[in-house]
C-alpha cells in the first residue's frame, strides 16, 4: 500500500473516531483509549526517516579542552587553587540539574611511588553554558590534624558537607541532588616498627626498582561511606543519614554497608542502592584486606529511611540460568522505560596471579575478572538477564567486550555504553588497552556497535575510564546530547613517573552535528516544552526558550481554572531554561492528584502544556 494512501486512511478513521468519541457514546471513548495505548506501546511507522534516532552519524565535540592544573602544595606551587577550572580528576560524579551541569567529588593522583595515592575531593563545580564555563560554589573539606600521625580526612559526621570522596554516586530525584557512599584514601605516616631488619636489599622482581626503607613509613588507609546528603543548590547540603558500622555478617542490618564502586539510580519513586564493595583493591594497595563485593539491593524515598529488598548473596559460578546479577562493584544502574537495568561491572581490578612472585606464569580465573552482562528488573526484586556474560572475539564482536570504568546512558530511546578500562593481551594492565568502541541497545538483549572513536580517540591511550556523562535531552528535530566529564587513562604500570598525569578535567559532546540536525536556520521562538517526568507523583521539570530578554511567568493552574501556583514571575534573558514544579500550591501545601495547566506568557503571548499529577 502506498504511504499517500494509508495516510489518508489513517487521517479518515481517526477523524471518524474523534466524532465518535466526541459523542457521549461510552463505547466510543473506551474504544478511543483502547487505541491510544496500541499505538502508544506498539509505534506507529515512521516514514520520515529520522536519522535523529541513530547515533551512526554522531560526532565528538571537545567543549572544554583538557588542561593541566598545577597541584596544591606541597606536591606543587604554594598558589592558591584556582576558582574557575577543576582539577584534573577520575571517580568524579555529574549531574543535569536545573538547567545547569555540576561536577562532585573525585581524585586526582598524586606524583608519588605509592600505588592509590591521591588528593580527594569534596568541592562542587557548576556550569550554566553547557560545560564550557564552570565556576567553583563550594570548596572541599579540610583536613583535620593528629599529632604523631599527621593530616587525616575529617569526620563525615562532623563536616560541613559531604566528606571528600571518589567512587561514589550522586542521582538527582524531583529538585534535590543526593551524594551517596564512596570513599577516601590518605597515607598515614606511622613508624616502621621492624627498621631496619626489615629493609629489602633486592628488588620485589626482577628490574624492579628497591623498595626505600624508612624509620617511619606510609600506609594508605580508606574510609568507606555510606551516608546520604542532599541539596536543592549544591552549596547548601543536609546530611539525611549518617554514616555508620554495619556488622558485614549481620543477617538484618539496618542500613546498607559502606561502600565504593557502588550503583544508584532514581526507579519509580525510589532512590536505589545496589552492589559495590569495600577495602582496597590489592593492585592498588598492596597487603590491604580482601575486598568484599555486594550485590545487595536497597530503597528510599528521601535517603533517610532505606529498605533492603534483595539480600546480598553469593551466586554460583556454574548456575547456568542465575536468578540474580553476582556481586560486583562498577556496575551502571540506569533507568529506561519501565524498567531498571544492571550493566557490567567488576570483582577486581587485574587478574590474580598463580604466583604472585612469578606473574607471568599465569592467572586464576575468572581474567580478566569483569562483566558484561545486561539484567533489568521491574521492582528491584525480580531481575531477569538480558544476555549472559561472556567472551568476544575483538577482531568480530557482537557485544561489548569485559570492562570496568565504563558508562551507561539513555539517549535517543537507546541505552548507549562506551568507554572503561582493558587488561590488554598480558591480562597485567600495564599498557593501554582500553576499548575503543560505542554500543547501542533498546533492550539490554542485542547490542550494535556504532563507532570504533569515542572522543575521537586515536588509540586506546585516549579511551577514559572511571569519568562521568549526562544526557541533554533533545525537542522536536533536535537530538539528545550526551557530554561527558573528566576521566582516568592511567594503566596499572606503577613505575611509568609520567602515568599519574593521564587524568583528564576536559568536557565532550556526543550528538548530531547541527547541519543534519537542521536543514536550515530555525527562527527562535516562545517555547514552553512538555514536562518531565510526566505523570509525576513529587516534582517535575518544565523547560521553556525565550526568543528575547523580556518579563516571563509561569503559574499553573488546575483543571477549573482556579490558579495554583507561580513558578517563574521575572525578566531573563534570550535563552533556554528550566523550572521545578513541587507539585505543591502557593500556600505550600500538596496539590491532589489530577490534571493541571502550566502557563508560559512572554512578549504578549502564551504557551500551554498540560501535567498529570498522580
Amino acid at each position: 500500500m502506498y504511504k499517500t494512501t494509508f495516510q489518508n486512511l489513517l487521517q479518515f478513521f481517526i477523524r471518524s473516531t474523534t466524532n465518535l468519541c466526541s459523542s457521549r457514546n461510552v463505547l466510543g471513548k473506551l474504544f478511543l483509549t483502547v487505541l491510544v495505548f496500541v499505538l502508544s506501546s506498539n509505534g506507529i511507522p515512521d516514514w520520515q526517516g529520522n536519522k535523529n534516532k541513530s547515533l551512526e552519524d554522531w560526532t565528538w565535540k571537545i567543549i572544554k579542552k583538557n588542561e593541566s592544573i598545577p597541584l596544591p602544595f606541597p606536591f606543587g606551587p604554594d598558589i592558591p587553587s584556582p576558582t574557575d577550572n577543576w582539577y584534573q580528576r577520575a571517580g568524579l560524579q555529574a549531574l543535569n540539574h536545573k538547567g545547569k551541569f555540576y561536577i562532585f567529588g573525585g581524585r586526582t593522583p598524586l606524583p608519588i611511588p605509592i600505588p592509590g595515592a591521591s588528593i580527594i575531593h569534596g568541592d562542587v563545580w557548576s556550569s550554566s553554558d553547557k560545560g564550557e564555563n564552570w565556576e567553583r560554589i563550594l570548596e572541599s573539606n579540610p583536613p583535620t590534624l593528629i599529632p604523631e600521625i599527621g593530616l587525616v580526612p575529617s569526620d563525615p559526621n562532623f563536616t560541613e558537607h559531604w566528606a571528600n570522596r571518589a567512587y561514589f554516586q550522586a542521582v538527582k530525584k524531583g529538585s534535590y541532588m543526593y551524594i551517596i557512599g564512596g570513599q577516601d584514601f590518605t597515607l598515614v605516616t606511622v613508624p616502621n616498627e621492624d627498621w631496619p631488619e626489615n629493609c629489602p636489599d633486592e628488588p620485589i622482581f626482577p628490574g624492579g626498582p628497591i623498595v626505600p626503607c624508612e624509620p617511619t613509613i606510609q600506609v594508605p588507609v580508606s574510609q568507606f561511606f555510606n551516608d546520604v546528603w542532599r541539596s536543592r543548590d549544591g552549596v547548601n547540603w543536609r546530611q539525611m543519614i549518617q554514616n555508620q558500622a554495619i556488622d558485614l555478617e549481620d543477617d538484618n542490618p539496618p542500613h546498607w554497608a559502606g561502600r565504593a564502586g557502588l550503583s544508584a539510580t532514581v526507579f519509580k519513586g525510589y532512590i536505589y542502592v545496589m552492589g559495590g564493595s569495600v577495602n582496597d583493591d590489592s593492585a592498588v594497595v598492596i597487603g590491604a584486606p580482601a575486598r568484599e563485593y555486594f550485590n545487595d539491593v536497597w530503597r528510599s524515598r528521601d535517603g533517610r529511611r532505606w529498605e533492603r529488598v534483595k539480600k546480598n548473596q553469593e551466586i554460583d559460578s556454574e548456575d547456568p540460568d542465575p536468578t540474580h546479577w553476582a556481586q560486583r562493584a562498577g556496575g551502571i544502574a540506569v533507568v529506561k522505560g519501565g524498567y531498571m537495568y544492571m550493566v557490567g561491572g567488576e570483582e577486581g581490578f587485574t587478574c590474580t596471579p598463580i604466583d604472585p612472585t612469578q606473574p607471568f606464569l599465569g592467572f586464576e580465573e575468572p581474567c580478566p575478572p569483569y562483566f558484561n552482562d545486561v539484567w533489568r528488573t521491574k521492582d528491584g526484586v525480580n531481575w531477569k538477564r538480558m544476555i549472559d556474560n561472556q567472551d568476544v572475539d575483538l577482531d568480530n564482536p557482537t557485544h561489548w567486550s569485559k570492562r570496568p570504568g565504563h558508562q551507561v546512558v539513555v539517549a535517543q530511546n537507546q541505552l548507549v555504553l562506551f568507554g572503561g578500562f582493558g587488561l590488554g593481551e598480558n591480562k597485567l594492565g600495564n599498557e593501554p588497552s582500553n576499548p575503543s568502541d560505542v554500543w547501542v541497545s533498546y533492550n539490554g538483549a542485542k547490542w550494535e556497535k556504532v563507532s570504533d572513536a569515542p572522543w575521537n580517540a586515536d588509540g586506546s591511550e585516549d579511551i577514559k575510564y572511571d569519568f562521568d556523562a549526562v544526557v541533554e535531552k533533545g525537542y522536536g528535530k533536535f537530538s539528545d546530547a550526551i557530554y561527558t566529564f573528566g576521566g582516568d587513562r592511567e594503566t596499572f604500570d606503577f613505575f611509568d613517573t609520567e602515568n599519574y598525569k593521564n587524568v583528564d578535567n576536559d568536557v565532550w559532546k556526543f550528538s548530531l552535528p547541527k547541519k543534519k540536525e537542521v536543514e536550515e536556520e530555525i527562527e527562535i521562538v516562545l517555547a514552553l516544552h512538555q514536562n518531565y517526568p510526566n505523570p509525576f507523583s513529587e516534582s517535575t521539570n518544565l523547560k521553556y526558550t525565550i526568543p528575547n530578554r523580556a518579563y516571563v511567568a509561569i503559574n499553573i493552574f488546575d483543571n477549573r481554572g482556579r490558579f495554583v501556583s507561580r513558578l517563574v514571575g521575572k525578566t531573563q534573558n534570550a535563552g533556554d531554561y528550566e523550572s521545578t514544579w513541587n507539585g505543591k500550591n502557593y500556600k505550600g501545601k500538596n496539590v491532589k492528584a489530577g490534571y493541571y495547566y502550566a502557563i508560559l506568557w512572554s512578549h504578549g503571548k502564551a504557551e500551554t502544556i498540560k501535567l498529570y499529577k498522580k
